[in-house]
């Protein structure tokens, strides 16, 4: 089937006699302007999913859990207001230009107005100006004769993950740890997961929506994750109950809940098939109280394959 045409829909002779010479350049411009939208658009989701990636890694890999809030953002209500992330008291605002921004002087006032709106409200942020490989030399002259208070940031315009890896061995390095993968067909999973989920909300945690993922594909996908990830979601579900685990050894997790006036704790098996079995009676139920999930590791035996 051919895809639809986007140009030329009208005959041009038409839409002359209709509005002349202006009603073209009008018709000219929505498109143009449509494709720039398109082509900015793309460029956002490419860079906030890298950040996604580049977090999810520092937050389950590089020891980064605990730190809150850590989360991204887009579509704030302010000036700089393409992306904020925040880890901890650490916040970023970012804008994206796919083009030059030489020609456009309301990117610097919208720089300056919202700093001094940052430091009535005694606030302390960084600010990027992202731009393409392309635009980093003008941009950076720009950004030094307006005297801009920002840091510029060059990212590739690509429309997908395997655009973006060649170039990128941090990113080769994080899809690897995240999935346990060296299989790009794995990683491309995890990539469009994740942009599947942030184009519904805009808006994540980055432990949030790795849970949400977890949940969501342990079965269908289980290579999709590494068994790290996998196990912060186990013990994030068992806390909501509060049931407190913690890691005996590399074999074995003590769960540990306060009741009343004793202690209840159990020990069980920290392994792949106690989470795969865990997993599969816990999402099987409705409702489940803590009681059942205490009982669950209480009569928990692992059996040998074979026996």
């Amino acid at each position: 089937m051919d895809n639809m045409p986007r140009t030329n829909l009208y005959d041009r002779n038409l839409v002359f006699e209709l509005g002349g010479h202006s009603l073209l350049e009008r018709f000219r411009a929505k498109w143009i302007g449509g494709n720039n939208f398109a082509n900015g658009r793309t460029y956002e989701i490419m860079f906030i999913s890298r950040m996604i990636i580049d977090m999810a890694y520092e937050w389950f890999a590089l020891d980064a859990e605990g730190t809150d809030p850590y989360d991204v953002s887009e579509g704030l209500e302010c000036l700089v207001d393409d992306a904020m992330t925040r880890r901890g008291e650490n916040i970023s605002y970012f804008q994206f230009k796919s083009g030059s921004v030489s020609e456009k002087p309301l990117v610097k006032d919208d720089f300056d107005i919202q700093q001094t709106l940052d430091e009535l409200h005694n606030a302390e942020a960084s600010y990027f100006l992202v731009v393409t490989p392309e635009f980093a030399k003008s941009t950076r002259t720009w950004i030094d004769e307006h005297e801009v208070r920002c840091e510029l940031w060059v990212f590739p315009f690509a429309t997908g993950l395997l655009a973006m890896l060649p170039d990128d061995k941090e990113l080769q390095d994080a899809m690897k740890w995240l999935t346990g993968s060296h299989r790009s067909d794995v990683w491309l999973t995890l990539y469009d997961h994740i942009i599947a989920k942030w184009l519904v909300k805009r808006d994540y945690s980055v432990h949030e929506l790795f849970m949400e993922l977890v949940n969501q594909t342990r079965f269908c996908s289980s290579g999709m994750v590494n068994d790290d990830i996998r196990l912060h979601s186990f013990f994030s579900c068992l806390e909501y109950y509060e049931i407190f685990p913690d890691l005996a050894d590399q074999h074995g997790v003590t769960l540990r809940r306060d009741i009343h006036t004793s202690d209840w704790f159990c020990v069980v098996p920290c392994t792949v098939r106690m989470l795969d079995e865990f997993d599969s009676w816990f999402t099987g139920r409705d409702l489940v109280s803590t009681g059942e999930i205490m009982m669950w590791f209480e009569n928990y035996e692992e059996v040998e394959k074979g026996e």
